[in-house]
């Protein structure tokens, strides 16, 4: 009885140490819905604000019409000593028009346990695989 304790306990113990070192996963949305608000300042639906925000866009949008923007590829810059890096999501609509979204904090990273993030050089990654390829991590 006091060994079949013991066993459940490491076993808990061992459980519980994975959970607190795993590491989050995140995949950009596979599209966005963007328009124009009050302000006339581009506002996108449908991702994670606690993680990404939206960047530039060179799109006409209008505040009355609402466009829908596909993942096209992910681009991650790395600082020089690798402490920080800032991953740029790009989405084109049905005129190829661009919207692309920037991580909000730079302790996110690319998933680069993943294949489809590829090393342009030592501070740029490159993801242009589909956007369930192309995950980020949070640490």
């Amino acid at each position: 009885m006091m060994f079949k304790l013991r066993i459940s306990v490491v076993t808990l113990i061992i459980g519980l140490m994975s959970v607190a070192n795993a590491t989050e996963r995140y995949h950009p949305p596979e599209r966005l819905t963007c328009k124009l608000n009050h302000l006339n300042k581009l506002k996108c639906h449908d991702f994670n604000r606690r993680l990404l925000i939206e960047d530039v866009s060179n799109a006409t949008l209008s505040k009355d019409r609402t466009d829908v923007f596909n993942f096209v590829s992910g681009v991650a810059y790395s600082s020089p000593n690798h402490t920080e890096t800032s991953v740029f999501f790009t989405y084109n609509n049905s005129k190829f028009k661009m919207v692309r979204l920037k991580t909000i904090h730079p302790s996110i990273q690319p998933d680069l346990a993943n294949p489809n993030w590829k090393k342009f050089n030592d501070d740029i990654y490159t993801c242009n695989a589909s956007y369930m390829d192309c995950a980020i991590t949070l640490n």
